[in-house]
């Protein structure tokens, strides 16, 4: 019974380990509504709970666990957190429960251009120089400046765009300025010596650099309430560096569709589109680009006749089977296309990767292949509820692709406190 004890306590230790490390699971339930959960913990433990929060139908500090299963109940919306402990000593994990209110959102489906103007200029690529005795140089290259960082200042005045550091850069009369830039949320001050160019007799650093970036994508769905939108189902990423674009300002804008790329394996298909340069077509600003998608709030927003409200479902309720995503694949604007839910992920923390589907729909079959580029942040609807957003497509067969959570995007959708 001793060495049986022992070996449970050797197990809470590393176990504890392991979860300190991976911080606090989150689930998420429905106020006003007992949410069946799995908490995956060993036998002998206790879980303690938030006054807020029924456990299997009662409200007490303690339990004694005997199920990995547990009913979840609370009539009051927020953030809570209960915590499971091996013979009710050792913390083994901590859980975030969202209780999240009712919410309608009204699902769009309409193409859209994006246009995003990022927080500083970012640096590309480099540009080689010929200098003053025929080398070709970089001096960006050489004082290790790298693609992806984001250059803050220049000579200790502030940069927010391309046009700036161009700018400051026409200036340079010394042989070497000083510039901070953030790399991986980390800022670094870089000494650069600039070359005077043989073709112009001016100091050069030898580095692209992009401040804006604009796109074709869908729009998920909208908020009457926070008069918010949601787009894209993920990040919105610099095409040369692979970072994610930080937002200093933009718009979503309306899209006409002007031709489809049937996807085919291994070469993906896409949505062409032109996007309105028309003040009047604003539909909303950018305040957001997350993981996730993109966010913000409305500024005019069509919904297509016949569309309403709808409430949206939390991963405890998708099922396998059959669902619906709402596209826009011709001049017709969006409609609804058959697909089947393959796999459902039940995940502890946000992932775009929440469900994998395949497109059944012969029409969307037919005109695009399956899923592709443009396609990113189709709502996806299942029995009447809005459950995800449609994020990426398999490479190798363009009739399936990903789609995440509508629970992930609620925090920055509507500002949920969790």
């Amino acid at each position: 019974m001793k060495n049986k004890k022992l070996i449970f306590l050797f197990l809470a230790i590393f176990l504890l380990g392991i979860n300190t490390l991976k911080g606090p699971t989150e689930i998420s339930i429905l106020k006003d509504k007992t949410s069946k959960v799995v908490l995956n913990v060993p036998k002998y433990c206790k879980v303690y709970n938030e006054n807020e929060i029924e456990i299997n139908g009662k409200k007490q500090e303690s339990y004694d666990l005997n199920d990995n299963n547990v009913s979840l109940y609370s009539n009051k919306a927020g953030k809570y957190k209960i915590t499971a402990k091996l013979f009710g000593t050792i913390p083994i994990n901590s859980y975030n429960v969202n209780v999240v209110p009712e919410i309608k959102l009204i699902p769009s489906g309409a193409l859209i251009g994006v246009n995003l103007n990022t927080k500083g200029a970012i640096a590309l690529e480099y540009e080689m120089i010929e200098d003053k005795d025929g080398k070709m140089v970089s001096p960006a290259r050489d004082a290790k400046v790298m693609p992806g960082d984001i250059i803050v200042k220049i000579d200790g005045k502030m940069v927010y765009n391309a046009k700036q550091v161009k700018s400051a850069l026409s200036k340079i009369t010394s042989k070497s300025i000083n510039m901070v830039v953030k790399r991986d949320d980390e800022f670094k001050d870089i000494k650069i010596e600039p070359v005077k160019a043989k073709s112009d007799d001016k100091y050069k650093i030898g580095l692209w650099v992009r401040d804006n970036i604009a796109g074709i994508g869908t729009l998920t769905c909208y908020s009457e309430d926070k008069k918010r939108y949601l787009a894209l189902g993920h990040s919105i990423n610099d095409s040369d560096t692979n970072i994610l674009m930080p937002v200093r300002n933009g718009t979503i804008v309306k899209s006409e569709l002007i031709s489809v790329v049937k996807g085919l394996p291994q070469r993906p298909g896409e949505l062409r589109g032109m996007i309105s340069g028309d003040n009047k077509d604003i539909v909303g600003d950018i305040d957001k680009n997350n993981e996730y998608g993109i966010y913000g709030d409305a500024v005019k927003f069509e919904a297509k006749e016949g569309i309403e409200p709808m409430p949206i479902a939390l991963q405890g309720e998708i099922k396998t089977g059959k669902a619906k995503i709402l596209s826009t694949i011709d001049e017709s604007g969006p409609k609804y296309y058959n697909i089947n839910i393959k796999k459902v992920n039940k995940q502890k923390t946000k992932n775009v990767k929440s469900m994998m589907f395949e497109v059944t729909d012969p029409k969307l079959l037919s005109t695009t292949g399956g899923i592709v580029q443009g396609m990113s942040g189709s709502a996806i609807i299942q029995n009447g509820k809005i459950i995800g957003a449609v994020t990426h497509v398999f490479v190798n067969d363009p009739t399936k692709g990903y789609a995440i959570f509508i629970e992930w995007t609620l925090e920055d959708l509507l500002f949920l406190q969790f």
